[in-house]
């Protein structure tokens, strides 16, 4: 759980927005040793747990000791740079009297919570400024 408190941190989410995360990202699965048949945890344990770290006055302590430990181990943690993809939806077209198709051919299909979609995917990073990262 603590794992995904940093998470929440260092990408600058609301409790709401950890959980759909969590729901959304492999690599946070990955990262907060979520298997995909795990129960995400919702939005309520994460303002429960952040409640109890703070009456324990024990949430800075353990934030500024795992942040040591990574700098120690060569890691570089930065808070606020965080990845979107959009997808650009498309037309998956159809088929003309001649038999070719008018589907836009550069396009692919992808799935995003369980719907699938068609045409292009769009990404950028930035940090708490707005720069690109």
């Amino acid at each position: 759980m603590l794992k995904c408190i940093m998470l929440a941190k260092w990408f600058n989410f609301s409790d709401p927005g950890l959980e759909e995360a969590l729901l959304d990202r492999i690599s946070f699965r990955r990262f907060v040793g979520l298997s995909f048949t795990d129960t995400t945890p919702d939005e309520t344990t994460f303002v429960r747990l952040r409640a109890r770290l703070g009456e324990a006055n024990n949430h800075y302590k353990l934030f500024d000791g795992v942040v040591k430990h990574l700098e120690k181990q060569g890691y570089l943690v930065r808070e606020g740079t965080m990845v979107d993809a959009t997808i650009i939806e498309q037309s998956t077209g159809g088929k003309r009297e001649d038999g070719s198709s008018t589907r836009y051919e550069d396009a692919s299909f992808t799935k995003k919570h369980g719907v699938t979609h068609h045409g292009y995917k769009g990404h950028i990073a930035c940090d708490l400024s707005g720069s690109a990262a």
